[in-house]
This record gives structure tokens, C-alpha cells and sequence, in this order.
């Protein structure tokens, strides 16, 4: 093995530098000579597609598992980004979260079997399909609600978005502690 790498599990990781893997063939593919740099994979088969990516993250079966020149990639969840090929500074926690992103970049994806918009996205952001939004220049965020109105916001200067009987509203509480109810046309 050469400087810092530390390998755990049948055919994990072999080559490279400063890398982790644990679990059985994570990180398995990685260039040998030292190309691929500061990955770390726990999991089966966790970032196994490597070969001269840097600073990828992937916690979880199959995480990351088609990541062979991404960089700086963070995937927590079985199957997280698991078809990021070289994709760049894209998060995804829950399990088969972001399963379509390949090439694309800068995406926030969270919360279970939820996705980018496709193979190629870039500055997207999806919590829970509740919040989404681009990111970047053009950024702008959509916020989708689910339930009736909820309890008071419990903190100064904060802002509750919900659906009540069909219209959009918002509650504000200012630095004061009043509560405002705007609704929305």
C-alpha cells in the first residue's frame, strides 16, 4: 500500500494516496500509482469505481459506486450518487438518494429516494421535496407545503411557510416576539 492508505475488506482498495476504504471491493478500482487522492468509502462496494477522483466521500452500500474521476463528491445512504461518473461538489444523504446525477455539479439532494432533475444537473437543491431550488447566479427556491398551519415559529426573526384551507400562508415572528400572518396571493 503506499503513503496513508488504509484498506479493510475483501478487494477494497489497493492504490492511491492517503485513502480509506472499508468494506468488501469499496474503493476496489483505484488507479494504481497513486492517482486518486484523499477518498474514503465505507460500504460495499462504497466509491469502488475510483481511479483518479479526489476528496469523495461515500458511507453506504453502493455509494458512490460509479465514481471513478469526481471530485469532492459526499454521499451518505445505500446507493447515495451512485451513478456519478465525474460529477463535482455534490451532496446527497438518504438511501438511493441521487441516483441520476453523473456529470453534473454543485447539487444538494436530501432525503430519501428523492433526485436532481437529471443526469447532467447543476446548482440544484432538494430537501425532502419540500424545499427545492437552483443555487448560483439565478438562485431561487420553491418551497412546497404539506399540512395545515402549524404551531407558532418558536423562534424571533423566523418564518413558517404552509397551505391552510387552499391559500398560502406565511407566519412571521419578529425581533419582538409578534406574530404575523401574511397570506399569500
Amino acid at each position: 500500500r503506499n503513503d496513508g492508505e488504509v484498506s479493510i475488506g475483501r478487494d477494497a482498495g489497493k492504490n492511491g494516496i492517503s485513502n480509506i476504504f472499508a468494506g468488501d471491493r469499496a474503493g476496489g478500482n483505484i488507479v494504481a500509482g497513486g492517482a486518486g487522492v484523499n477518498n474514503s468509502g465505507f460500504g460495499f462496494s462504497a466509491v469502488r469505481e475510483i481511479s483518479t477522483g479526489t476528496d469523495n466521500t461515500g458511507v453506504g452500500y453502493q455509494s458512490l459506486i460509479s465514481c471513478n474521476i469526481g471530485r469532492a463528491n459526499t454521499a451518505v445512504g445505500s446507493n447515495c450518487l451512485n451513478n456519478v461518473t465525474s460529477g463535482r461538489f455534490n451532496i446527497a444523504i438518504g438511501s438511493s438518494t441521487d441516483t441520476v446525477t453523473q456529470t453534473g455539479q454543485n447539487n444538494i439532494t436530501i432525503g430519501a429516494n428523492l433526485n436532481t432533475t437529471g443526469a447532467l444537473a447543476t446548482d440544484e437543491l432538494n430537501i425532502g421535496d419540500i424545499v427545492k431550488g437552483r443555487m448560483g447566479a439565478t438562485a431561487e427556491v420553491q418551497l412546497a407545503c404539506r399540512n395545515a398551519a402549524p404551531a407558532m415559529p418558536q423562534d424571533n426573526n423566523s418564518v413558517i411557510f404552509y397551505e391552510d384551507a387552499g391559500n398560502f400562508k406565511a407566519d412571521y415572528v419578529n425581533g419582538a416576539g409578534v406574530l404575523t400572518t401574511f397570506t399569500l396571493a
